[in-house]
């Protein structure tokens, strides 16, 4: 009788005068264990009058993965749809379907010119699930290869390399991809050299490069090549993973991954006992786990000697070792023993006014070579950074000075009075470069806001897009630039919009002395959590649960968020709710927690957790929760009863 109540209700929704209720329906339509009938019925939804129902069972139908490759046929006229969420979602689900959708590869082409980046994107990610049967859309991906938008960047890296047949035929594109500004593109490069990972020895110097990237992401999917080749050329990686176990600035998740491996690669890995007991005292519960399962694996004992860094030992020889060639008279080897000493990273700096002395006395290509060995030291970087920062007034230098500036992060701190001077500059071919180091200066660079934020008026959205992209990283440092990051939500760019929004909620965090925000910029974010782009729709929820006073209308509207067909924007609005609704948030996060998305269900028990007493009308829905499928929602669920209780 139940299960024929819970029909008739479904039945009753997809018939609703409202659309929210049918979309509501159709979501619903994901967990019903009837697959054929609601697959057929989730088909007959894509004829809905309502963009908005349309796209959430275009999306629905992907979660039958090829199950779904049925519904191709219906999908294919909504790759047209006037609707641009529509487009998206069509493309996306044809990518999930896998090598059934092929008869779509067609239709999906005239896609790949889109102004929308995010169709754009999702047609590439439709053409990559349909597999090799698509490698003769090679011609047609490779067009959007220096596309200005980095996701669409990374859709085709990912693309070429799952239409690809052979490795040979990826490698050429993976390995360039690794070379692209965008942390979003090297990651697409090192997924890809992952996956091939056993076809090839010749991609093990390309992995090892991935393996030193400054984005922790891109060094996560270069580990993961790792764990797919042959252990004859893994075992080859061990001084590496023993320096990324020794490096306390490395993610906790490497770290304990690197601990894996060294277990994983088998006898090889003894080497690392005294540096895997050492980890056994590490800051992170993940790490010292996995150092204890790793010595256990290995059959070595916990107790014995311990911090003498193995790998830190052996980079030392080995940059001593270069070092001493730097006063060669032949360019070649001190070029050569230049780049052994970048790949040393932080072990340069004993070294650095050797390297400093080539910088000043070599010829271009060793002034190069020195300035990319420097690029890796990051503290106590006070009497580097004056002459390396002299070197931007030679055009065949500015790059190079520029990247390892990004390398190092907030040690280039010394040089942001020369970094802001090029942002103010006419050399406009070093912007993107110069704004991109300013950014990964960080907070220090809060001198530079002003400037960036004069930038957001730049004709180039890429230019926009990279000041932001430099503001967010700033966080509050950034505080200066909030008149210009207000006006930038209303920009002509969607993605320019939803970047402004994210950096609004950046400066915010945890920052009470900001400007308050007015009223307009207010209501603007409000307006932005129905803008057709996903990502804007996120930002500008992310932005809501930060910024002060809170808005007029901002609980109500992100109440409404939580219905959106995108988990994404759900698991945020439902964290941003928590924050500013107080009890009224309490009755919707418990509806939450019933959500199709483990990711949803988790941030609605966090949310209730962060409300604390607030929240005890929550208990009995959380101890449900206490038995959730996920791991994840399960331990949500615990710590949110703890902090009520």
């Amino acid at each position: 009788m139940f299960v024929a109540a819970a029909a008739w209700a479904q039945t009753a929704s997809i018939s609703s005068a409202d659309p929210r209720d049918r979309a509501r329906a159709a979501s619903d339509l994901r967990k019903s264990a009837a697959r054929p009938e609601a697959l057929r019925t989730l088909v007959r939804m894509l004829g809905d009058p309502d963009s908005e129902v349309r796209a959430v069972a275009a999306d629905c139908i992907g979660d039958f993965g090829a199950d779904a490759e049925p519904a191709v046929r219906a999908l294919i006229p909504f790759l047209q749809d006037p609707a641009e969420r529509v487009r998206d979602r069509a493309a996306h689900t044809l990518g999930r379907i896998g090598p059934g959708a092929v008869e779509a590869m067609p239709y999906l082409l005239p896609l790949l010119t889109e102004r929308s980046y995010q169709v754009r994107w999702q047609a590439l990610q439709g053409l990559g699930g349909i597999g090799p049967a698509a490698a003769g859309t090679r011609g047609h991906i490779l067009a959007l290869w220096n596309d200005e938008n980095e996701y669409v960047r990374s859709g085709v890296v990912d693309a070429l390399s799952n239409i690809a047949n052979h490795p040979q035929e990826a490698y050429p594109y993976l390995t360039a991809a690794l070379r692209d500004p965008s942390s979003n593109v090297r990651r697409a490069g090192a997924s890809g050299l992952s996956q091939w990972a056993a076809g090839s020895a010749a991609v093990l110097p390309e992995i090892r490069k991935a393996l030193h990237d400054s984005d922790f992401t891109v060094q996560g999917a270069a580990m993961g090549a790792l764990f797919r080749m042959p252990k004859r050329e893994a075992v080859g990686f061990v001084d590496d993973m023993i320096e990324a176990l020794n490096n306390s600035d490395n993610h906790f998740g490497h770290r304990s991954a690197a601990a894996d491996f060294l277990a994983f690669i088998g006898s090889a890995g003894a080497v690392a006992a005294p540096d895997l007991r050492h980890a056994l005292n590490d800051p992170h519960d993940w790490v010292r786990r996995a150092a204890a399962r790793a010595l256990a694996k290995l059959g070595l004992p916990k107790q014995g000697p311990t911090g003498m860094r193995a790998g830190t030992q052996a980079g030392g020889a080995a940059i001593a070792t270069a070092a001493a060639r730097l006063t060669d008279p032949d360019e070649g080897v001190r070029i050569a023993a230049l780049r052994e000493m970048e790949k040393l990273k932080e072990r340069v700096a004993p070294y650095a006014g050797a390297v400093l002395a080539r910088l000043a006395a070599g010829a271009v290509e060793e002034k190069r070579a020195a300035i990319a060995a420097l690029g890796g030291i990051r503290t106590d970087t006070g009497k580097i950074v004056p002459p390396m920062a002299a070197a931007l007034g030679d055009p065949a230098l500015r790059n190079d000075v520029l990247r390892a500036f990004q390398s190092m992060g907030p040690g280039a701190a010394p040089a942001l009075p020369a970094l802001i001077e090029l942002l103010e500059g006419r050399h406009v071919e070093v912007l993107p470069e110069a704004i991109r180091a300013v950014g990964e200066i960080g907070p220090k660079a809060s001198a530079a806001a002003i400037p960036l934020g004069r930038l957001l008026n730049n004709s180039s959205v890429a230019v926009k897009r990279s000041a932001l992209y430099a503001l967010n990283h700033m966080g509050a440092g950034a505080a200066e630039a909030l008149p210009a990051l207000f006006a930038a939500l209303d920009d002509g760019s969607d993605e320019v919009r939803g970047d402004a929004a994210f950096a609004i909620g950046q400066v915010f965090v945890g920052n009470t002395r900001c400007i308050p925000l007015p009223a307009a910029a207010g209501a603007r974010l409000i307006a932005l959590l129905t803008d057709s782009n996903t990502e804007t729709r996120r930002h500008a929820a992310y932005a809501l649960g930060w910024a002060r006073p809170v808005p007029a209308g901002a609980a109500r509207a992100l109440s409404l968020a939580l219905s959106d067909a995108n988990f994404e924007l759900r698991e945020q609005a439902a964290r941003s709710l928590a924050k500013v609704a107080g009890a009224a948030a309490v009755d919707p996060l418990i509806q939450l927690l019933g959500d199709p998305s483990e990711r949803v269900r988790s941030a609605a028990a966090w949310g209730l957790g962060e409300l604390r007493e607030t929240a005890r009308p929550a208990l009995a829905a959380l101890r449900r929760a206490q038995a959730d499928a996920n791991i994840e929602v399960r331990r949500a669920a615990q710590r949110a009863i703890a902090a009520i209780e």
